[in-house]
């Protein structure tokens, strides 16, 4: 069944039929995730000019990103005037486009696969729902994933010597994609092409020089550069997401659990290795099986992704997609061409169901192993996609109203956030994170962190208050963005924040706000939404005389509805950015 010599025209013709609905799949799919937008805001300012930061000032900058070749990426993108919230994600899905031809050519070519076989394996990768669902988002997980198997491909995959100067090259896009991608470029990659090539009878000695003559000169000058700029070792979401503990394991175990129980085309990894470690194939069988193996051991040490459908796995899936092509070629083989199909096509439905909320696995089963610890309840990995998207597209909206705001002397407000993505992109304030992303205060100090264990790559969070006991004085403490279908369900949440206000004892210097988005009364049945405040009270104004405002503003709103209103336009259901074309 081997084709010795591929039809190229045979295999272009294939590759579309696998590209078309890949392509149908992302767009159905698509969102731009909240983290993205903290990217964007670096993009924005270093492409205008304003220099690589985060909130502008004289302050030393915050390295609040782990991904620098999406955030120069998205400085290019603003200098030529294009729209970051779109372009960027059309730019990762282009990389996931890349990746399905470079691995779909890899079985063909390198491993010598049947087309039948090699379309089967593709199609797993490219119609399951983390690859197609992580193809947009603005995010550097597919990018990514195209640097970490293109190396691979030049140092291991690849017919003939390893390719040191273009592995380089690849490598060290890797490492400014995501900062343990350095990591792997210098530890795992080689040794895995050392094991290979002499599995193989061949030397790798000399590409490898080369490969790292040209990553560590082009990282060392990078990092250089960075330190000289941010003063620190690591980018910010270093110090504020690593750290290792027992219970930290564990919840990456469950996350690893969930994640295939509900994309259950991740135990095509199974009859993978069984194929991949085959005598006559161990010299690309072991680093193909090792590599899912190492990411999987990664993932438990880090505790886990809060992301939606596995993004933490997708580097591995193209490397599940190879072992898995050599497994339906057997079975070809030893069956017969139909069995093999019906196990192929089987896996490739068991990665495509997930993504329309359908699941073999019942919740039940799956929720015993929740991980996302700051949500009461489990949701699915499909819930969690909507809740996503959902999120950039309200606090859109938020960031929208809070630009709406007076300005104080001129300036924008200052405010503290824990959802420090689309909300301050759109408004520029200058913002306070409590995570600590983008205020390393917050990240270096032990300052009253919360230890409580949550949801991964969120460990660590201080409250609002925080920043009003460590001296700063942020004009707005909180800011939330709330729909209410009646006055009644409205003040029952402004009377629950004015508690929590006055709990956390910054009723003396704060109090309650709140304002209405869109200048017209939405449809009758639809919610009218809002913006909560807790805002700075005024110069001059004592604490008793702003309560008393407030008071007075929540006894005119219950009586008649008067509220002050923000020509702002409420969350709709439209990804933002999104073209009309497409």
């Amino acid at each position: 069944m081997t084709d010795a010599k591929p039809s190229s025209r045979q295999d272009r013709l294939a590759f579309l039929f696998l590209w078309l609905p890949y392509a149908a799949l992302v767009r159905h799919f698509w969102f731009v995730a909240d983290d993205a937008y903290i990217s964007f805001r670096y993009s924005r300012n270093w492409g205008s000019g304003l220099g690589l930061r985060y909130n502008l000032g004289d302050h030393t900058p915050a390295e609040g990103y782990s991904n620098f070749l999406m955030v120069a990426a998205g400085a290019v993108l603003e200098k030529l005037g294009l729209d970051m919230q779109f372009w960027l994600p059309m730019l990762c899905a282009l990389a996931g486009s890349l990746l399905l031809w470079l691995v779909f050519r890899v079985l063909r070519i390198r491993l010598e696969l049947s087309l039948p076989s090699a379309f089967l394996a593709t199609a797993m990768l490219a119609w399951s729902a983390p690859f197609t669902i992580w193809s947009s988002t603005g995010l550097e997980t597919m990018p990514y994933a195209l640097f970490f198997f293109a190396t691979c491909e030049r140092l291991f995959l690849r017919r003939g010597a390893a390719a040191g100067i273009t592995a380089g090259l690849l490598a060290l896009a890797l490492a400014l994609t995501r900062v343990e991608g350095i990591g792997w470029a210098i530890l795992i990659f080689p040794a895995l092409t050392i094991l290979s090539r002499k599995l193989a009878g061949e030397a790798a000695g000399r590409a490898l020089l080369r490969y790292y003559a040209v990553l560590l000169i082009g990282y060392c000058v990078y990092y250089l550069w960075r330190w000289n700029l941010f003063e620190l070792a690591w980018p910010t979401t270093v110090y504020a997401k690593v750290g290792f503990t027992i219970e930290r394991a564990l919840r990456g175990v469950d996350y690893l659990l969930v994640q295939v129980m509900t994309t259950l085309c991740f135990l095509a990894y199974v009859p993978a290795l069984f194929a991949t470690l085959k005598s006559e194939r161990r010299s690309l069988g072991l680093p193909i099986a090792a590599l899912p193996f190492g990411i999987l051991i990664y993932i438990v040490l880090v505790g886990g992704d809060w992301m939606t459908f596995a993004r933490f796995l997708l580097p591995a899936m193209p490397f599940i997609a190879l072992g898995f092509g050599w497994f339906l070629e057997d079975a070809a083989r030893k069956w017969n061409a139909i069995a093999s199909a019906l196990v192929g096509a089987t896996f490739v439905t068991l990665g495509i169901l997930p993504g329309f909320d359908v699941h073999l696995v019942p919740e039940a089963t799956r929720a015993q192993f929740h991980y996302r610890l700051n949500t009461p309840d489990y949701r699915s990995e499909h819930a969690q996609w909507e809740f996503m998207r959902w999120n950039g597209i309200r606090w859109t909206a938020k960031g929208r109203a809070l630009a709406a705001l007076d300005t104080f002397d001129g300036a924008r407000p200052t405010i503290v956030m824990g959802a420090i993505g689309a909300a301050s992109y759109v408004s520029d304030c200058f913002c306070l994170d409590r995570h600590g992303f983008v205020t390393p205060e917050v990240a270096l100090s032990h300052a009253d962190p919360d230890t409580e264990l949550r949801s991964p790559g969120h460990d660590k969070v201080v409250k609002e208050g925080w920043f009003v006991e460590e001296g700063y004085d942020p004009d707005y403490l909180r800011a939330k963005i709330e729909d209410a279908l009646t006055r009644d369900e409205l003040l029952q949440r402004l009377r629950s924040s004015a508690n929590r206000l006055r709990k956390a004892g910054h009723d003396d210097r704060y109090v309650v706000d709140f304002h209405q988005l869109g200048l017209q009364k939405g449809a009758k049945g639809e919610p009218t939404w809002y913006l909560l405040l807790w805002r700075k009270i005024e110069p001059g104004v004592s604490q008793k005389e702003a309560w008393r405002r407030y008071d007075a503003k929540v006894e005119r709103f219950q009586a008649s509805g008067e509220v002050h209103r923000l020509d702002v336009e409420p969350p709709i259901d439209r990804v933002p950015g999104l073209p009309d074309w497409f």
